[in-house]
């Protein structure tokens, strides 16, 4: 079936959301409760890009397609991968069985709503408007890789797994989210933020792929 690895429908499964600090909490409460995760050591985090999510499923019978976080009016994910063909080659270089989440994003003009924008357009248009300088793909976890599930891996096996395969598939347009955790993730969260990027999202070493909830 078109999307399934290891007896899971890739194709279909919602992104994961993220947990985000109460609009009531104040500055200091939010900072304390911050600090206190990150120095447990118990949480690790990565740099957050301000791009268009982007799952890249390549099931098992080498169906590949590069799927949004929104269904359209239709009720399906959108599949941009045609809008990006120079990152084909990345991508025909992975096994079938392969699931992968990042963030399509351009690292001298960030902003999810340009990136919105762009691929918004036509398939032509939009490979046009990228002859000079083209979409990056930031890859920040892993779901499925050789026909193996990850969804019921803790996220600290994940990363393991991301590290082996970035060691192995590299591009010119390819990133792999870099993880920290304690006192280098503070120290990474507060550079992060005095240069005004986008900070960092972080997420329980322990913690599974988990689907519509917060």
């Amino acid at each position: 079936m078109i999307g399934v690895i290891d007896n899971y429908d890739f194709k279909e499964m919602e992104p994961m959301r993220y947990w985000s600090p109460p609009a009531s909490w104040d500055y200091e409460k939010k900072k304390t409760t911050t600090q206190q995760r990150i120095f447990s050591g118990d949480w690790w985090a990565a740099e957050k890009k301000d791009g268009y999510f982007a799952k890249f499923v390549k099931d098992e019978d080498g169906n590949m397609m590069l799927l949004s976080r929104s269904r359209n009016v239709k009720g399906e994910f959108p599949n941009k991968i045609e809008w990006v063909p120079h990152l084909h080659k990345f991508f025909e270089d992975l096994p079938n069985g392969t699931c992968l989440l990042g963030e399509l994003y351009l690292p001298d003009k960030p902003g999810s709503n340009h990136i919105t924008s762009l691929l918004g357009c036509l398939k032509d248009k939009c490979i046009a408007r990228q002859k000079d300088k083209k979409l990056h793909f930031y890859v920040f976890d892993i779901m499925a890789y050789n026909n193996e599930s990850y969804v019921n891996t803790p996220f600290a096996d994940r990363i393991n797994e991301l590290n082996n395969m970035c060691r192995v598939h590299q591009h010119e347009y390819v990133e792999y989210a870099e993880y920290f955790c304690g006192e280098e993730l503070w120290n990474k969260l507060q550079m992060a933020l005095a240069e005004g990027r986008e900070g960092m999202v972080i997420m329980r070493s322990d913690a599974k792929v988990y689907f519509k909830r917060t």
